[in-house]
């Protein structure tokens, strides 16, 4: 079988690209949105109160404003949510373990970082998937 004639119902080979079909990029667009949200909300919220009065909701929304636009950039410089994956710019995929479980990540050459969300219907297929292909790719896994 071909390298590149490999494919899963998640990921896929393509032109030398690992494509990774998930709703990841849906999300991280959501959540920009709620952040912008957020910053504008905070905004017009400090523009209309006197400081003077009412200064510990003053605080909260200059907290949170100053929250959301850390999680913004921090979003931005540091997750990717690209749905194609050149595989020469691939570093490493990263094996995480927390509380929840375990968490999958590729990290790429330019610094940011593309989470993997799997299926818990089909978590182990998927995972031998992803394994297969970073072995068959020489692509490392740190666990």
């Amino acid at each position: 079988m071909d390298k590149d004639a490999r494919s899963t119902e998640k990921f896929k080979i393509v032109d030398n690209a690992l494509m990774i079909d998930d709703n990841y990029q849906t999300q991280i667009w959501l959540l920009r949105g709620i952040f912008i949200l957020n910053i504008l909300n905070a905004f017009l919220q400090l523009l209309s109160r006197s400081f003077d009065f009412e200064i510990t909701m003053s605080f909260f929304w200059l907290f949170f404003g100053l929250f959301s636009i850390i999680a913004l950039l921090t979003g931005e410089l540091i997750l990717s949510a690209s749905k194609s994956i050149e595989l020469h710019k691939i570093d490493f995929l990263k094996i995480k373990s927390n509380l929840n479980g375990l968490t999958y990540s590729i990290k790429l050459k330019n610094g940011k970082i593309r989470r993997i969300n799997l299926d818990y219907k089909n978590y182990f297929k998927e995972l031998s998937d992803l394994k297969e292909i970073c072995k068959t790719y020489q692509i490392p896994i740190l666990e």
